[in-house]
């Protein structure tokens, strides 16, 4: 077994092992039922016995990190087993005497402590229900066990002191499920660890299955990033997002990811960022505009990213940019007004790049340090107005066919291919829309397989 896997299956033990199961009954048939009334347990625990269940398979340093953000002595309300809804929590802890954990104001259910779901319990927050984690009380969700969160609100709480970088967050750990559809949240995630962002989900890595993941249809705002961390099966799709203090959605070593239809206005990173060996990815009919850096930004050995139907305008780097990756299709996507190139690449290999609409950047398309082992595509695009249309620095192989150069106004190509410029338009003449082939220089740069993981690179070179 690889080492990778290996160390996911004995983190996946401990976890076994720290939290206990939730009893079920059985019915006549032997099947296991929803867990019995008498069987349900809310207790409470030190927050700081809970936080290695949070950091199982987590990022390197995020156990020192909340360790100095959330004192030792902080009291969490832990969901030990059964199935819970926010009425039969605050009931529970006002039999138990916990009013000063949780408590209810209005319309609002203010959580003042760390809320813990354990494996096997559940938490269901519904429609209309509208919580408020006390950023002051170190309030947060921690699920290990099943979350859904449906047509509710969940918001930090506004708190002055500046000198307190902690902001509560949502955090599903290795094995837990979690649903957030049609709910609005707001105000969450601090720092620079994944885990932490706001909302984000914690799984098991590519190689082993993972449960239940969907982010549907809701609004969300003011978060560092919505992060999914080696989570496999993910779906996102329909959320608007506005106002996120770093990237909007980051797939980080994700596997077989749908992320469809949402909106993201005025990321203050990129719009979508995928990295670390990420592998099957599938972008499709998103909306990107206004984002500080580049609208999607793929790198670190991320393979087989799919890029299609998204419109991406008006950001402040790149349209799309993919730097040591590989196998990745960009296909009838509109790329307009972004500061920089509408699609970049650098050091990455086996692109395709056809049927996109390349319209008022800077370049339509740049080519940095590529590799002459597997040629790029550039098919059946439209370059309007860019100021150049293909710029090429270490291009590598280079395929050009069937583009619509009629508006590219007023370059057509820059750069190390731009001497190029009067063979092309020849060709064109000899055989309309016939493909031109630009060889690779000697100073291309190799891409660096190091980069990469065996899993993805084995995925990649079967699809070729």
């Amino acid at each position: 077994m690889p080492r990778p896997a290996v160390r996911a299956a004995l983190l996946s033990l401990c976890l076994a092992s720290v939290l206990p199961l939730a009893s079920f009954a059985q019915d006549a048939a032997g099947k296991l039922a929803a867990p019995l009334e008498a069987q349900r347990r809310l207790i409470t625990a030190k927050f700081s016995t809970m936080v290695p269940i949070a950091t199982i398979g987590a990022g390197e340093g995020l156990l020192a990190e909340l360790e100095k953000n959330i004192g030792p002595d902080v009291t969490a309300i832990v969901i030990e087993s059964g199935s819970y809804t926010l009425s039969d929590i605050l009931a529970s802890a006002s039999k138990k005497g916990l009013g000063r954990l949780i408590g209810k104001s209005g319309s609002s259910v203010t959580i003042a402590a760390p809320l813990v779901v354990w494996k096997g319990a559940e938490l269901r927050i519904g429609a209309g229900e509208h919580v408020v984690l006390d950023r002051s009380r170190y309030a947060l969700i921690l699920n290990a066990g099943t979350l859904s969160v449906i047509d509710a609100t969940i918001e930090g709480s506004a708190f002055a002191d500046a000198q307190t970088p902690f902001r509560p967050f949502l955090l599903t750990v290795v094995d837990g499920e979690a649903v957030f559809k049609g709910s609005v949240i707001h105000n969450l995630g601090f720092g620079t660890f994944a885990e932490t962002s706001g909302l984000s989900f914690l799984g098991r890595g590519y190689s082993l299955g993972s449960p239940n993941i969907e982010v549907s249809d809701n609004d969300i705002s003011d978060l560092v990033s919505v992060s999914f961390i080696r989570s496999s099966n993910s779906t996102v799709t329909g959320n608007r997002l506005t106002g996120m203090r770093s990237s909007g959605i980051v797939l980080q070593s994700a596997s077989n990811a749908k992320v469809k239809g949402n909106s993201l206005l005025s990321a203050t990173g990129h719009g979508i960022r995928i990295t670390s060996q990420s592998q099957k990815i599938d972008l499709q009919d998103n909306t990107i505009v206004n984002a500080r850096s580049h609208g999607v930004f793929v790198d670190d050995g991320s393979v087989l990213v799919a890029m299609s139907r998204n419109r991406i305008e008006k950001n402040g780097l790149s349209g799309i940019v993919l730097k040591k990756s590989g196998c990745n299709a960009v296909s009838n996507n509109t790329l307009a007004n972004n500061a920089l190139s509408g699609i970049r690449l650098e050091a990455s290999f086996g692109i395709t790049i056809v049927g996109n609409s390349i319209v008022e950047n800077r370049d339509g398309i740049t080519l940095e340090g590529q590799t002459s082992s597997v040629a790029t595509e550039v098919h059946d695009n439209l370059f309007s107005r860019n100021l150049a249309g293909i710029r090429s620095d270490a291009h590598g192989d280079l395929n050009i066919a069937r583009n619509d150069f009629s508006k590219q106004w007023t370059r057509l190509f820059a750069g190390a291919i731009a001497s190029s410029t009067g063979r092309y338009l020849a060709s064109q003449d000899a055989g309309r829309n016939s493909e031109f082939v630009l060889k690779g220089e000697a100073k291309t740069a190799s891409v660096q397989l190091a980069s990469f993981s065996a899993f993805g690179l084995a995925d990649c070179t079967s699809k070729k």
